[in-house]
Parts: C-alpha cells; structure tokens; sequence
C-alpha cells in the first residue's frame, strides 16, 4: 500500500490549474492549531532474522526435500487520530514554518499463535509420513507518537497552499517480541515426533526516533479555518534486540527435520500514512487582498471528471458456516469446545476515476455520477499446510495430562473486488466555496472466484499409533459480477475556477451470493481422547465494505 499517488495527482492538477491565473497575494501567516484522522500502513522487520524449516525424506529411491523461508517482514493498517500545532511566516508567494503533532490510536501487533503456527510445509511431503512444522514471529504495540517538522510551502491560489514537510518522527517500538516453532511428525511404525516452543521477552518498548518526509495541499474554507490532506512517510532507526530463538527438529524413521525461528539482533519500522486535519489559524487573515471571482459566486453546475485515492476495508461473512472443534476425556469427563469467527476484514488501498454532472437550484445542487474502481481487492488464501492450532499443543485444565493435540480449521477465498458505482447525488451549499453533499445507488463489485475449507489435525496418546490427517475442500469458477446499494456523503472545496478537492465516505451493501462448496473434517478416537471438528462454508457469503475516498476533480 502507497499513498504518495494522490499527493502527486492533487499537487499535479493545483499546479497546472493555478498556472493560468495572476498571482494575487494571500495571508498564511499565524499561529494554528487542528486535529483529524490518520490511515496508517506499518511495517515491522526483523531484517537479521531466521526463520527456516527443513525435511528430507531418505526413503528409498530417492531423497525427498522440502525447504522454506518465510517472510519476516509484517505489515497492518490502524486508523488513528492526531491533534497538531504550529506556526507559519509568509514571504511574498512562499510559505516557512514549523509544526508538532501528537497521534493517538491502537497500536499495531501481530500476536502469538495458540499453538503450533501456520503450517510451514504441505501436511504429507512424501507418502508414508505426515508432518506439520510451523513457525513464526511475533510482537506487540508498535505506533507512531508524533513528529516535530519544518514546513515549506508555496501559495498556488489565494486559497490552496502546497507543502512540503520534514523532520523528527517519535515512535514507540515493541513491548513484546518472541518466535515460535512447533511441529508434528507421524512416520509410522515409529513413535510420532511431536513438540512446541516459545521464546519471547518483555519490557523491550522504548521512545525511538527517526525521521520524517511528507507534504500535501491546505486549503482556506473561511474565517480561520483551514483543510488539509497530507502523506508522510516515517522511517525510524533500527533497534537493537536480543530475544533468542525457538527450534523444533530430530529424525524419525526416515524423515529428518531441522526448524529454528528467531527475530535475530534488530527490528525495523517504518510507516506510510494519509492524513486528513481541520485546522484553525489565529492572527492570520483569510481574506485575500483581491478575492476571486470564483469563491464569490455560486456555480456548482456543470460535466466533472477527476480520480483519487480510495482506502477500503472489505468484511466477508459466512452466516450459514458450520466451524467447530469439540475434544473430551472419556476418563476424566473433561471436555473442550471452540468455535471460530466465520467473519473476515481485510483493508486495500487503489484509486478510482469519477465523472458526472450537476445542476444548482439556489444553494441546492443536485446530480448524478458514475466511477470505476481499481486495485481495491481483498482474500484470505488456503495456508501451505494447515490453519493455525486451535488449542494449545499440550491441554492441561481442559483434557488432563499425558497427550497431544493439535488441530486446525480454516475458510478460505479469492479475491473479492469492488469495481465502480453509478450514485445520485444530492448537495447543499455551505459557502460558494464549500458544498456537503449526500450520495446514494447502485455498488458494482466482484465475489471471490474459489472458496473453500481445510482442516487438519494431529492427536497423540502414547502408547496408541498417533491420530493424523489433513482435508481440503474447495470449489473454482464461482467469480461473478455482484450488485448492491451504495450510501455515503462527503464535502466538495472549490481550490479554483475549475479545480474541486473532494473527500467523502461509502457504505457498500451487496446481495448475498449463494455459493455450493460443501466441508473437510478431521476425527475420531485415540486412547481416551475424542475429537469431532468440521469446517464448511455453507451455502451463502455476505459481501460489503467501509470506504473513504479522496478526489481531485475537474469541473467544466
């Protein structure tokens, strides 16, 4: 995910647009203050890590292998806040000065598995043995603190100020930070190989430091009061760590394993984020000294086009899923039952082109507009192996003692996309430079082409042969184009004669797709041990989205 596309188009189309009119002076100069939202990508890096799994197979004729590393680098979405203060001094058409922000917001984690994790490796590399080996790295409450910066503009019109913006970047760096490795080996007659292990260390969060470069568009709506949408991107200076590592390996039979996950010596973060504030400026005068024709008059009419950024999150449901683990001790009475989520979020960010028409009646404006969406799409792919533990490898309260277990269950898809709307459109004007607006009609998008279910599953009790197995389902050429309604509204700021700066929110609601892919499930008994799970997503998936969308529009 990139934001720095709408910053380029926003400052390309301010430029050619303030090009053709004469330079009239206005009046930046002042003390401010403001807040708003934040839309941030994090990336956290281990960059020094491992993180290798390793199996190779001697049986004859040949020797198998099987070999992976994964990715250790995370990336997530937060929205947050932010409140800024800051002072700006004029000089003929260009703009000098200085600001402080503070962000607040959930930080951003990728958390512990419950017990072995994902699947690194297929459930059976070669015939005769099952494995599961996973890995993975962990950590909790990275976030961005604030920022110092100094700020250099240049007035485009009267009204639209360009910025550029550099400086301190002040973070908060992880709490936590740990790796896992956990596996399960079957290589029949001998005994399975089976185990898990955890390092982790705490106390490791400290105020970190960086920098920061960024810039945007501000834009005057009246009576001190301001608008802006900004990019930064903040990258702070690697932190030292010594955590350690976590392993998991041996030969059965002919199967050897050799696994080790660890952070390493250094973890790295860096961040991109949009920024929209409300600002208000004291002392300054917002008055240019010749007003344009453009901010007096009423006119909204007329054929727009324009495009921007769009900033999606996608919710998939499942509401007639079935999805459950049930174990019990047949000795003990003791029993253990967990039911996972069939609701899935996932964020994008793409862009979108806009083009409509609109007719002002006094201060209302109402119209009618289409838009393509592109590069907004979101999945949740079928894992190499298997889903993730559901349980703790070893159970003591819930089972008792003396086995092991682990057992996973997933639902998966393909991309869901959306792809454009066809809205009416219907405005009131606030000021002859600032129009709210109200927008309602027909969403366009696309259901995931394949869905499906996997489980899978290793239960031990010696002396017993060990319970194993994997199943996936799933079902291809589902993909079809879907219709639902579209809800939002937003506001519309005239930066000059034809130029409008536009940011608005969509609801998304799509009609439910009736989908055929049937279940996978893993069980039975094995000592005093009874397992019964199955994962299936039904005969429906519920499609919807949360979208706010930023535009810089041309009006005729």
């Amino acid at each position: 995910m990139r934001y720095s596309g709408l910053g380029r188009i926003a400052l390309t189309a301010a430029f050619l647009t303030s090009a053709a009119y004469p330079a009239i002076a206005g009046d930046w100069s002042g003390v401010y203050v403001g807040g708003g939202l934040s839309f941030r990508e994090n990336t956290v890096a281990f960059p020094n890590g491992t993180d290798r799994v390793t199996i190779d197979d001697s049986t004859p004729p040949g020797i198998g292998h099987f070999e992976k590393v994964p990715d250790l680098e995370h990336k997530g979405n937060t929205i947050g806040g932010h409140v800024l203060a800051g002072y700006l001094f004029q000089k003929d058409r260009f703009v000098f000065g200085a600001e402080a922000d503070y962000e607040f917001g959930p930080s951003f984690s990728v958390d512990r598995s419950p017990g072995i994790p994902t699947c690194a490796n297929p459930p059976i590399v070669s015939p005769g043995n099952f494995s599961c080996i996973g890995l993975s790295t962990f950590f909790e409450d990275v976030k961005t603190l604030g920022h110092v910066r100094g700020v250099v503009g240049v007035e485009l019109t009267p009204t639209v100020l360009a910025f550029a913006a550099g400086g301190l970047a002040i973070g908060k760096s992880p709490e936590l930070i740990g790796a896992s490795a956990g596996g399960f080996v079957a290589d029949p007659p001998d005994s399975p190989l089976v185990g898990a292990a955890t390092v982790t260390r705490r106390g490791l969060g400290e105020t970190i430091y960086g920098y920061s470069i960024g810039g945007g568009l501000q834009v005057k709506v009246g009576h001190g009061f301001m608008l802006r949408g900004e990019y930064l991107y903040d990258k702070y200076k690697g932190q030292k760590i010594a955590v350690g590592g976590a392993g998991f390996g041996g030969t059965i039979g002919e199967v050897t394993i050799n696994s080790f996950s660890s952070p390493g010596n250094r973890v790295d973060y860096s961040s991109h984020a949009v920024r929209l504030s409300a600002i208000y400026q004291f002392w300054g005068n917002d008055e240019p000294v010749e007003e344009p024709a453009y901010l007096a008059q009423s006119d909204w009419s007329g054929v727009y086009f324009g495009g921007g950024l769009s900033m999606n999150r996608h919710e998939v449901g499942f509401p007639d899923a079935t999805n459950f683990l049930n174990m019990s001790n047949t000795d003990t009475g003791g029993s253990l039952s967990v039911t996972p989520s069939n609701e899935f979020e996932g964020d994008s960010t793409g862009g979108h082109l806009v083009a409509g028409y609109a007719h002002q009646f006094g201060r209302v404006v109402l119209g009618a507009e289409g838009d393509l969406e592109f590069g907004n799409s979101f999945s949740r792919e079928r894992d190499p192996g298997g889903p993730e533990c559901l349980t703790q490898p070893i159970n003591f309260v819930e089972l008792g003692v003396g086995h092991f277990e682990c057992v996973g269950t997933k639902l998966f898809f393909s991309e869901v996309k959306t792809l454009g709307h066809a809205r009416l459109t219907a405005g009131y004007e606030i000021t002859p430079a600032l129009l709210g607006f109200v927008a309602g009609g027909l969403a366009v998008g696309k259901s995931p082409d394949r869905y499906g279910a996997s489980v899978f599953g290793a239960v031990a009790v010696p002396p017993n042969a060990p319970l194993v197995g994997a199943a996936t389902v799933t079902r291809s050429g589902l993909s079809k184009t879907v219709y639902g309604y579209s809800i939002g509204g937003g506001l519309v700021l005239k930066a000059s004669e034809h130029l409008r700066l536009r940011t608005e929110y969509l609801y998304d609601k799509y009609k439910s797709v009736d989908i055929a892919v049937g279940g996978a499930g893993f069980g039975g008994t094995l000592g005093n041990i009874q397992t019964n799970s199955f994962v299936s997503p039904g005969s429906k998936v519920d499609l919807s989205s949360h979208t706010v969308r930023l535009s810089v529009i041309y009006q005729f």
